[in-house]
Parts: C-alpha cells; structure tokens; sequence
C-alpha cells in the first residue's frame, strides 16, 4: 500500500486506473479472494470503454471501481468507521487528515481534494493494520 500511496502523493489529478488501484488495495483489507484491475476491451460487454473494473480471479464479481481519486464521496467511502476526517483548501493546495478521535497525525496534501482524502484514509488504514 506504501508505493500506491507514494503514487496517489505524486499525481496531478485523479484516474480511473488510479481508483481502480485503491479498490483492488481496499478489497485486500476486506474478502480474501485475490483481485486484479482489468482494462475493458472491445469483448467486454458490460464495460463502457475506459472504464477500470476489478475482477475477482474466482470470476465471481465485475464491477466498475468507485471515483475514489476525483469524487469526495467516494472518496469518503474509505474513510475507517469512528474516525476524525477533514478535508481543507489554501489556495491551490488541498489537504486532508483521517485520524481517530485519540491521536494526533499530520494532514496529507494532494493536488484534488479527493485525492488527499484518499491518501489519508489508506494511510489510516495502513496505519490500523501496522497497530494490530
């Protein structure tokens, strides 16, 4: 999740392959199937062209991946249950924090803020899973 977040840290704007990147780390957190990120292809009838989906390698599922990179809500989606969450703007820079009520961390800064919403959430995420 570091290079991902290292990634999401140095991108001017968001993408659907970026978001499809964060669903395919969010889904490891949650269900123990592997899943992979899958670019549509004119045999993909379900897909509209440009989409990312993620698959699960069992074949089970076929889904588009949330906007995470370009919209706040979805990007709020990965925020962990019971947690502070800001999001703020000075100037054009933007900044996020997604942290327990408890503790004390240094905002993220991002180009869009759902991008830093993002890189804050998975930080906190990753931060959960390093505590445990």
């Amino acid at each position: 999740m570091t290079d991902l977040i290292a990634e999401l840290e140095q991108a001017q704007e968001g993408s659907r392959e970026l978001d499809a990147r964060v669903a395919v780390e969010w889904l490891y957190l949650d269900c123990t199937d592997e899943a992979y990120v899958k670019l549509p292809n004119q045999y993909d009838t379900e897909a509209r062209r440009g989409d990312y989906w993620l698959v699960q390698r069992s074949g089970k599922q076929l889904k588009a991946a949330p906007h995470y990179t370009t919209n706040l809500q979805d990007a709020l989606g990965l925020v962990p249950e019971g947690t502070y969450w800001a999001v703020r703007t000075t100037g054009d820079t933007f900044s996020a924090l997604v942290v327990p009520e408890d503790q004390n961390h240094r905002p993220t800064y991002a180009a869009t803020p759902a991008l830093a919403l993002t890189i804050a959430a998975l930080r906190a995420w990753r931060d959960k899973e390093q505590e445990e």
